[in-house]
């Protein structure tokens, strides 16, 4: 009995929603190029990502210095739509509010498409920036 127990506490944990700081997005195109600096031999990299969120259309740029890591999210990028971007706290405004995102390479995993479904994601602008608090004296 112990362990049917567990097994039902695990498959909700697994079912449970995406964390307040944890965003499912849904890519539909990337672009990426490559370019040799001269006289120094270091590649610049631009790597944007366009995808649909709860908050409307965004673009990620997608910074980090890890190569292996940038072909592995390439690769898995053909295969898997849908994926989880972990925004920092601090960032929390800026991706809801900004229409493009700087987003380390680390902070993105691919979702298993045929599982989880994006129904929240959306094209379109972000919304508005709610107005400033009023300050009472």
């Amino acid at each position: 009995m112990n362990r049917k127990y567990w097994v039902i506490v695990f498959a909700m944990l697994l079912s449970h929603p995406v964390w307040a700081s944890d965003y499912m997005v849904e890519l539909f195109e990337e672009h990426y190029k490559e370019k040799m600096i001269p006289g120094t031999g270091d590649m610049k990299v631009n790597h944007t990502w366009q995808v649909m969120t709860p908050y409307g259309s965004k673009v990620l740029v997608l910074v980090g210095t890890d190569y292996n890591l940038r072909n592995w999210i390439r690769q898995d990028a053909k295969q898997h739509r849908l994926w989880v971007a972990k925004i920092p706290d601090e960032g929390d405004a800026r991706f809801r509010y900004n229409m493009s995102v700087y987003l380390d390479l680390q902070q993105l995993q691919p979702v298993y498409d045929k599982k989880w479904k994006c129904g929240g994601c959306r094209y379109g602008p972000p919304p508005h920036k709610p107005p400033p608090p009023l300050q009472t004296k």
